[in-house]
């Protein structure tokens, strides 16, 4: 979730110092990482400008932005040009475009995945923090690991839809909606598995340790399978089946029985 597994930096890991030691060297001891992060998008693109202050843009919100928001965002004029600046930065595999349904239409949002870049850009770059010791377990740590943990389990989705037992599925996608009553929700994934005949609504929760499913949380959950349900995108002769991806798992809790399945890293990996 640091550094999105590449050899690179994989190599430079000590396994005899801590993971905050290994991250402060990567990172805050030395100018490599602000200098590795100027020399990826210049090597890359001959106009490294609009590709860096795109990337900055989208780094200001995890969850994308559509095209026309992107453009306002960096002040330039739309066309074949900036267009092949998304598709440029999708084929590297530092952003990706995902659909987002729900709402009046249904939208392309483009959103960051490169691992090292979103952690570069939230604690490095502009940053008054100077070492991940002071950063673990806080606020802004969490914030973090919830949020890219669900990009390492969508990276892998071959991986988690082999665990789900899905032979055959459509285009995963993101959707806001209502429930019967009028509460908006959004489900981050939602897998529509055709030979199945079923929704399957994937909820990812980042822990350090087992995961104890909460009131609040089986409350939620129950409140966006309402929601799916009752709209358009789901079809009356599916049914919904409701997973939980996890760290390492959950702990006993009596809310649990409202999931269909549990999954855990080894799923992926």
């Amino acid at each position: 979730m640091v550094i999105g597994g590449v050899p690179f930096y994989m190599d430079s890991i000590r396994p005899d110092r801590t993971m905050a030691d290994n991250i402060n060297a990567i990172y805050f001891d030395k100018e490599k990482a602000r200098q590795e992060f100027k020399d990826v998008y210049t090597g890359l693109y001959s106009s490294s400008e609009i590709y860096i202050n795109v990337i900055r843009e989208l780094g200001k919100r995890f969850y994308g932005m559509t095209r026309d928001e992107l453009l306002n965002a960096v002040d330039k004029k739309g066309g074949g040009t900036f267009s092949g600046v998304l598709e440029n930065l999708m084929d590297s595999g530092i952003i990706r475009s995902y659909t987002l349904y729900g709402g009046p239409r249904k939208q392309t949002i483009y959103q960051l995945v490169d691992f090292f870049t979103l952690f570069y850009l939230r604690f490095v770059e502009n940053s008054d923090f100077t070492s991940w010791r002071s950063l673990q377990r806080s606020k802004p740590f969490y914030t973090w690991a919830g949020n890219t943990f669900e990009l390492l389990v969508i990276d892998h989705m071959p991986q988690l839809a082999n665990a789900l037992r899905i032979k055959e599925y459509a285009t995963p996608f993101s959707w806001r909606g209502e429930t019967p009553d009028g509460e908006g929700v959004q489900v981050d994934l939602i897998i529509p598995a055709t030979a199945e005949r079923a929704d399957y609504i994937c909820e990812m929760k980042f822990s350090e340790g087992k995961y104890t499913l909460s009131g609040d949380d089986a409350e939620a959950i129950m409140r966006k399978t309402s929601a799916v349900r009752s709209s358009k995108i789901h079809k009356p002769s599916h049914s919904i089946y409701i997973t939980i991806m996890t760290t390492f798992g959950t702990t006993d809790s009596k809310h649990k029985t409202i999931i269909n399945d549990i999954l855990t890293l080894d799923s992926l990996f």
